[in-house]
């Protein structure tokens, strides 16, 4: 029996308080990961409505960045590392800002607040 407990990221409602991401230090990557990938699906959303060609761009650097990790190539770069800086020159500023925007809207809301 295995006697490590895998911890979790919990959404805990407080009656009339927005809904609260809580985590232990352990975490902290765990929930970045996940915000990561939330943003990423923003992002794709944002793109495919904006910019069609943009938006073909980036699933396929995403694709490649993911292939590239799996073959073990990026060796001691984190993929979501690697996919922000790649992502962020690819699509620029302006698309960057606007899917940060709309993440924090997307938070709000729906009554998420990720305490880091």
């Amino acid at each position: 029996m295995n006697s490590k407990k895998r911890q979790r990221v919990v959404l805990r409602d407080q009656g009339s308080s927005p809904l609260e991401l809580k985590h232990h230090h352990k975490n902290y990557g765990h929930v970045q990961r996940v915000k990561f990938a939330l943003f990423l699906k923003i992002m794709m959303q944002h793109l495919s409505s904006t910019d069609e060609i943009m938006h073909s761009k980036a699933k396929e650097m995403i694709q490649e960045c993911i292939s590239t990790q799996r073959e073990g190539k990026l060796q001691d770069t984190p993929l979501m590392s690697a996919l922000k800086g790649r992502l962020y020159g690819l699509v620029g500023d302006e698309h960057w800002k606007a899917s940060e925007r709309y993440l924090e809207s997307y938070l709000e809301h729906n009554n998420i607040m990720v305490d880091l």
